[in-house]
């Protein structure tokens, strides 16, 4: 059982891929939205290899995931925590005085081994 980190930097685990040091990087809607809990997952024991994770999901106006859908795989077990991981990340509510509507974005996973 792998035990994802809560991360309110993003910065541990996954190596350095994404943008400013971050093991994840974000476009679309979802890029300018304020993260209020990011979940990590921990780069799983026993493998040596370097991949990443593409997916593409959807975000209430609470912020609250609604939708995952794996664009590009990494491999089954980066695949697998990449998607835990996700489905307890939250959003900032949108505004009361913005459009309340559904926000998408596609968040890139990179894995590299320490």
């Amino acid at each position: 059982q792998l035990e994802p980190k809560v991360s309110s930097t993003g910065e541990e685990s996954l190596g350095t891929g994404g943008k400013k040091g971050m093991p994840f990087s974000i476009t679309g809607a979802l890029a300018t939205r304020k993260i209020l809990r990011k979940v990590i997952p921990s780069y799983p024991t026993g493998y040596e290899e370097r991949t990443k994770v593409e997916v593409k999901l959807t975000v209430e106006p609470g912020g609250e995931v609604k939708m995952l859908l794996l664009l590009k795989t990494g491999g089954a077990i980066f695949d697998r925590i990449t998607l835990e991981a996700l489905r307890e990340w939250k959003w900032e509510r949108l505004p009361p005085n913005a459009e309340q509507v559904e926000q998408g974005g596609i968040i890139t996973f990179y894995y590299e081994l320490k």
